[in-house]
């Protein structure tokens, strides 16, 4: 008698719950599809409308498809495996009709001999690579969101729409180990808030000449506010992580900035294969350290209430490697609770945030007996003195306009946070 399946498998069902956090349960389904042999669609629905789909044949990966920038991350792994064609030139290979059209684009490619079977098989696993490791980032960054709201991470099984020629087979487990290991490196890295989707801008570019004076003319050329990490590390021939980790540095300095990408179409007049022929690399950034705490001092704890991850992330890469225990909360509601709990030694607060902004907060900071003497410091967009004035009424401390640099936030804790704690 077999034993019950793990996770239920009605066809066609309603999505079922599948993570509420971590990577576990993802590993367990597709261990138990790859057991099942199971050929078909597998759906998982993230946060909002997000979407990844994943094609199986005999439990083996075969295609995959949805999450971030679906066609701008065809058009890339175009140009990055196959740079010799440009998808443009073969879109009447395919009939309009065609269910998964890029799959049968490759498959139109491989016959006409345009693409070798290695070239094949290395883009089929790194589309495949992309989109896991997104998975991995997008639900371990909604841990919170999942756990107290209404948003769930589910899945759901599709027998029938299946790829009835598969052009190659891909072992799930291993596709999975590798995504893990790059997620972890990753977070090891830092990086944990920065979505390599994310899209830089240079919001200082006399500060960037200074630090890249040799690259300075491509680098604004290349970096205008439309492409993502990923799209400018293939193009600068980059290691996408050492890339992202020396972007995220120019961050936190206030010399670029990331948003959300934007869905738009393809920028005008480029073509899928525009990839540099030289290698463009950005300077590590050279700063002037904040001094130290004092080894022998104990680390005071610094919370940053902000519903961008973005900024909890760049505060915590100035202040952790300075020797200060950091603490993000990026639900405005549970702000006080978290205060009372960790009993910081300083806090910085957004302003604008969803269900209760800054001054709100700020008030309820200081009519709690135990948290009257925290030094609170606003972070905003607009440094206007009416906000000045306000924020200064509810009883905050001090205040910050973003974006947030080293050489400010160092200002801040020493004219609020003097290190006297000692052993």
């Amino acid at each position: 008698m077999n034993a019950s399946p793990l996770f239920p498998r009605t066809p066609n069902s309603e999505p079922i719950d599948l993570i509420r956090c971590g990577e576990a349960p993802l590993g367990s389904l597709l261990q138990q599809l790859s057991d099942e042999r199971f050929s078909g669609r597998l759906d998982i629905f993230g946060i909002g409308e997000l979407r990844w789909s994943f094609y199986l044949c005999l439990g083996r990966f075969v295609w995959q498809t949805g999450g971030h920038n679906t066609y701008h991350r065809w058009r890339r792994l175009l140009s990055q495996y196959c740079p010799g064609v440009d998808e443009i030139e073969i879109q009447s290979l395919v009939p309009a009709q065609a269910p998964i059209r890029e799959y049968a684009i490759l498959s139109g490619l491989l016959q006409r001999q345009q693409l070798s079977r290695s070239q094949l098989v290395e883009l089929i696993e790194a589309g495949l690579n992309e989109v896991l490791f997104d998975l991995l980032q997008d639900v371990e960054s909604h841990v919170q969101t999942l756990i107290e709201g209404e948003d769930r991470v589910s899945y759901q099984l599709n027998h029938k729409d299946g790829v009835q020629s598969p052009l190659t087979l891909i072992r799930s487990e291993l596709a999975l180990s590798k995504a893990r290991e790059q997620w972890h490196r990753w977070k090891a890295a830092g990086l944990a808030a920065v979505s390599p989707n994310l899209i830089p801008s240079i919001c200082r570019p006399d500060l960037l000449k200074q630090e890249a004076p040799l690259h300075f003319e491509v680098l604004t050329r290349l970096i205008n506010g439309q492409r993502t990490l990923r799209h400018l590390a293939l193009k600068m021939q980059q290691e996408l992580l050492p890339f992202c980790q020396t972007l995220n540095g120019y961050v936190a300095v206030g010399i670029m900035s990331f948003s959300e990408f934007r869905p738009a179409p393809a920028l005008p007049a480029e073509p899928t294969t525009e990839i540099l022929k030289e290698p463009v690399a950005i300077a590590p950034l050279k700063t002037n350290p904040i001094p130290a705490p004092s080894p022998h001092a104990n680390k005071p704890l610094v919370v940053c209430i902000d519903d961008s991850p973005i900024i909890c992330k760049t505060l915590e890469g100035i202040l952790t490697p300075l020797g200060y225990r950091f603490q993000s909360v990026q639900d405005p509601l549970q702000a006080i609770p978290t205060l009372l709990k960790a009993k910081p030694d300083l806090v910085f607060l957004d302003l604008v945030m969803p269900i209760a902004n800054g001054y709100e907060i700020c008030a309820q900071i200081r009519r709690a007996a135990a948290l009257k003497q925290l030094p609170v410091v606003i972070l905003t967009g607009n440094d206007g003195l009416v906000d000045r004035v306000r924020a200064g009424m509810v009883g905050a401390t001090d205040f910050l306009a973003k974006p947030v640099d080293a050489e400010r936030i160092g200002a801040i804790l020493h004219k609020h946070l003097p290190l006297k704690k000692s052993v």
